[in-house]
């Protein structure tokens, strides 16, 4: 049975634009760790997640050329990323990847397993403007697409916001995320481009800058 992580990753980097490269790492089991990858304060569990999204980005930064280093988490818990670097790492119980560039602003991945959202994290997640034109559960769908844009810009602005800052438009496996207000350096009305899709059991969405 193809390993899940593996098929995500090559799925993420069909999706990504050149100069993107992305691996994965079975989040089951405790890889090594660099100088400064802390995971003191962790159960095994998140522990070994942890080390599989540093594994998978070392991987990652080896297939672009690029030197090997820490990625330890900043004091908003985001992966430091190398000067002149971006990057961006999700898992599930089941999978982990994760991808690096040296050549865009920012790079979001989320990946989420196959499932229907509850209706309350929906509602919470969900608003008046987010459409949804595209096979499997639209609440999930939009979920997995605010977290992709979040992240991607998460690299320039280093701003913290909820769900109701994008609104995203979902077609096919295309998607746009649009800022509501003004983020700097974003402008309302700016716009995130992104992917999404059904794949391996999960739902993927990739998004860059």
């Amino acid at each position: 049975m193809p390993d899940p992580g593996q098929v995500l990753a090559v799925r993420a980097a069909a999706f990504l634009p050149a100069g993107c490269f992305v691996a994965s790492a079975d989040p089951g089991r405790l890889w090594p760790l660099w100088a400064g990858e802390d995971t003191a304060s962790m159960v095994p569990r998140r522990a070994a997640e942890f080390s599989a999204g540093r594994h998978a980005a070392r991987l990652a930064m080896a297939a672009a050329g690029l030197e090997g280093g820490a990625v330890p988490r900043g004091a908003d818990r985001a992966p430091v990323w190398a000067p002149g670097m971006v990057g961006s790492i999700s898992h599930s119980d089941l999978a982990c990847i994760a991808a690096v560039s040296s050549g865009l602003r920012g790079i979001g991945l989320d990946l989420e397993p196959l499932r229907s959202l509850d209706p309350g994290v929906a509602a919470l997640i969900c608003g008046p403007s987010d459409l949804v034109a595209a096979e499997g559960d639209p609440g999930l769908l939009v979920f997995c697409a605010k977290e992709a844009a979040y992240k991607a810009q998460y690299a320039l602005t280093r701003r913290l916001f909820g769900p109701d800052m994008l609104a995203v438009s979902i077609r096919g496996d295309m998607f746009r995320a649009r800022m509501q207000e003004d983020v700097a350096p974003f402008a309302a009305g700016a716009e995130i481009e992104g992917r999404i899709t059904l794949c391996a059991g999960h739902v993927l969405a990739v998004a860059w800058l």
